[in-house]
């Protein structure tokens, strides 16, 4: 049975209230956000933000929650036979979220250096397609801090950022932009 698709005023919303936390995210630890700063980066009163989520906590936590969800679709969806064809287009949809989601990517992992969140992040692509490329890297762990670090120079202004900008040429005109083509 097919959910029903939301409403496109809802999605507007919930996008300006992601991008308020996470803009916010990269001022300040998320226990120091408010409601009230939230609802007034995105424009949206109070009520209108309670409407969608508990709190502040509430919002991040789904916001995480989609991200592992969309992964969990994307093993699925390229499970095939083929490893070398399901691998890479796995991994291409892989990119296209990292790339749909970066601002969440850069508030938890840069800003507010969440490990629990890069931990879950790692362990699921390593059991999912990803392990097997991981383990061709060798260790994991070292892969795992070598692309936390480059996600970390994006967030820094000091950084050089070329994590991001590979990251942003891989949205536009690369393979990764083909995606809805294929499906």
């Amino acid at each position: 049975m097919e959910e029903p698709r939301t409403d496109r005023r809802v999605r507007k919303t919930k996008k300006q209230l992601r991008m308020a936390l996470t803009t916010l995210m990269m001022e300040k630890s998320v226990g120091e956000i408010t409601v009230r700063e939230i609802a007034e980066l995105a424009d949206v009163n109070r009520g209108t933000f309670y409407a969608h989520y508990k709190d502040v906590y509430d919002l991040l936590t789904q916001l995480e929650e989609t991200i592992f969800v969309r992964l969990e679709e994307i093993s699925v969806i390229n499970s095939s036979p083929d490893w070398d064809q399901s691998t890479y287009h796995y991994l291409e949809d892989v990119l296209k979220l990292c790339y749909d989601s970066a601002d969440v990517y850069r508030a938890l992992i840069c800003r507010n250096n969440d490990m629990e969140f890069q931990q879950r992040l790692f362990e699921t692509l390593k059991n999912q397609g990803a392990g097997p490329l991981l383990l061709l890297r060798g260790a994991g762990d070292a892969l795992h801090h070598e692309g936390v670090d480059e996600l970390r120079a994006e967030g820094d202004p000091g950084g050089d950022g070329e994590a991001g900008r590979r990251l942003h040429h891989a949205g536009r005109g690369g393979p990764a932009r083909q995606l809805n083509s294929r499906r």
